[in-house]
């Protein structure tokens, strides 16, 4: 269970992965910042251009959109975490663009390669790395 309190990065590591992001030349860079939005997470975010939510609360999704809102990134898929559920829900584009589904049982060192969600996101993604986008 996560407190939502969150020990600030080191000034150094946010320097250097925001660096990273900015040099970034790749068609399609994933980059995890974790579950608090913060200041450190806004400077590794300002030279990105798009957001995927995975989340375990989905009350929380307004939360995620105003940061994604005010650094500017567009939002490509909101998922939300089911850990205790047994399927998941393939995402399929909203009204407002977005892809929204439900991935379950997220378990750290689990294979989720197969998973149709994570299937589902590696093509949107592959998509638009594709067209540019």
């Amino acid at each position: 269970m996560q407190s939502g309190l969150q020990e600030p990065l080191h000034p150094e590591f946010v320097g250097r992965i925001s660096t990273s992001v900015r040099s970034c030349e790749l068609p399609l860079t994933l980059v995890d910042i974790g579950g608090i939005p913060s200041a450190e997470n806004e400077a590794i975010c300002a030279s990105a251009t798009h957001a995927l939510f995975i989340l375990g609360d989905p009350s929380r999704e307004a939360e995620w959109s105003e940061f994604c809102r005010k650094v500017g990134l567009k939002v490509v898929a909101v998922i939300h975490s089911d850990y205790h559920g047994a399927v998941d829900t393939v995402p399929a584009t909203d009204e407002d663009g977005v892809y929204r589904g439900s991935v379950h049982h997220l378990e750290r060192g689990e294979p989720v390669a197969e998973r149709p969600t994570i299937r589902a996101l590696a093509k949107i993604l592959a998509e638009m790395a594709n067209r540019g986008e």
